[in-house]
């Protein structure tokens, strides 16, 4: 069995994508209610309030005493945001089964709220930061007077932006109605640290790497969904904690200008690139999810306040295909469900002297029916094509291909690679190299593994 570097199969992920990009000049204007709060306030502990039902924490699924090694630890989350942790006995522990999470980027810490439909029978927001990828809860808070949800963290999860809920959309719209946006910024050490009210159909996506001298990052990037009863486009814009003032994003590459561009598109897939700042975001297509997309591009969003769109090669197809996103080292990937992928020199993105195009594309399997699974290092990308193969596909950073890895079953859903450089794959038949696993009935598909570093062999 062909095995480089070392496999431990467990269960599944997948990740779409989508939106177009369609630039037309038209300022956003909006108007900001600002509120600091004090830092170091003390908040009444989470209770599940009696709407929702109470939490069993003693209820576990067995999932067969040889499926994790002793020592072992492992976070899932699934579709619907449900984070279930598998302990070193090989039980999927229900203790966060009312509760959605939102991951960290660097995977340490979850976010967890509770879940739109409850969330609407309540007066007040909950939030909880549970580590990971033991689920261990290391913080909570009660916001009284507001409903939201979660819909961004810093890097380590220890700052939240919560959002007021908008309605479900309805067909043709990309993103729900809201009259008016309430944003607020918490932190697991200090609270609620910032409020504010906004004038439109605003959802909080990432903030800013500087911090005021409160703590509170100085600038938080949003995507305006426009018009706000029916959203079939959206622009990013840049509200700053200091002033309450919204102001388009600068031009990532030349940061003299700012870009204003809309942009039409639904289904987002994102990704990271911690060491340069950026955060990147597969858009494809317009209209209904099911409809021909007359575009296809990685939007790429600069921490320190700059944006920027990346063309995608024809080649993937990714105007009628799903596409997944990954960053390795120095190398953004893009893999697309018909066995194309292709890649960008991060570098290249930043450098206005360097063109920021992909430099190879490379079929390295048959089409499939879903986004591919997909993780990458310094190594290159390693993925997984729901084409019905069996193998891990290896594709270094020069697009060339490795040895396959053999997997213990089909359908693989989630990748990720661990500190020690080992790959964690699950799989949507729930086998494993050393047991079967068996899916509790409250959790659904995988969207999400975190794995600790002593679960591999």
């Amino acid at each position: 069995m062909r095995r480089t570097p070392s496999i431990f199969t467990l269960i599944a992920l997948v990740a779409a994508a989508g939106c177009t990009a369609n630039a037309t000049d038209d300022p956003a204007t909006g108007e900001a209610a600002r509120q600091v709060l004090a830092t170091g306030d003390t908040l009444p502990p989470i209770e599940q309030p009696s709407s929702a039902g109470p939490v069993d924490t003693e209820t576990k699924t067995a999932v067969g005493d040889d499926a994790v090694r002793d020592g072992a630890a492992m976070a899932l989350v699934d579709t619907d945001g449900q984070l279930a942790v598998v302990d070193s006995g090989g039980t999927v522990s229900n203790a966060w089964i009312k509760w959605s999470a939102l991951v960290a980027p660097d995977e340490t810490t979850a976010v967890l709220t509770l879940p739109p439909d409850t969330v609407r029978t309540l007066s007040h927001t909950k939030v909880a930061w549970a580590s990971l990828p033991d689920g261990e809860p290391i913080g909570d808070l009660t916001i009284d007077g507001v409903i939201t949800e979660a819909t961004a963290t810093s890097l380590d999860g220890e700052l939240v932006a919560l959002n007021s809920l908008a309605d479900d959309p309805v067909d043709g719209a990309i993103a729900g109605a809201r009259d008016g946006t309430n944003l607020l910024i918490a932190s697991r050490t200090s609270g609620l640290m910032y409020k504010t009210s906004l004038d439109g159909n605003f959802m909080a996506e990432a903030f800013s790497q500087r911090l005021t001298p409160e703590g509170i990052p100085a600038q938080v990037f949003l995507l305006e969904y426009l018009p706000a009863d029916q959203p079939t486009y959206y622009q990013v814009r840049v509200l700053s904690t200091e002033t309450g003032d919204i102001s388009p994003p600068l031009n990532l590459r030349d940061k003299s200008v700012t870009l204003d561009q809309q942009m039409p598109g639904y289904s987002r897939s994102h990704v990271v690139a911690d060491d340069h700042g950026l955060l990147f975001t597969l858009y494809i297509g317009s209209g209904a999810p099911d409809a021909p997309h007359p575009f296809a591009f990685v939007h790429t969003l600069d921490f320190a306040d700059g944006v920027w769109c990346l063309d995608v090669d024809e080649q993937l197809d990714l105007t009628n295909e799903a596409g997944s996103l990954a960053v390795g080292g120095d190398r953004l990937y893009v893999a697309s469900a018909n066995g194309w992928v292709g890649s960008f020199s991060i570098p290249s993105i930043t450098d206005p002297t360097r063109s920021p195009a992909m430099d190879w594309t490379v079929q390295v399997a048959s089409a499939g029916s879903s986004a591919p699974a997909i993780t990458a290092d310094e190594r290159g990308a390693f993925i997984a094509f729901d084409d019905g193969s069996d193998e891990l596909i290896h594709v270094r950073q020069d697009g060339t291909t490795g040895e396959p890895i053999d997997l213990a079953g089909t359908g693989t859903q989630a990748l990720t690679i661990t500190d020690t450089g080992d790959v964690a794959a699950v799989g949507g038949d729930w086998t494993s190299l050393t047991g079967a696993m068996y899916r509790p009935d409250w959790l659904d598909a995988i969207t999400r593994v975190i794995v600790a570093t002593d679960s591999l062999p």
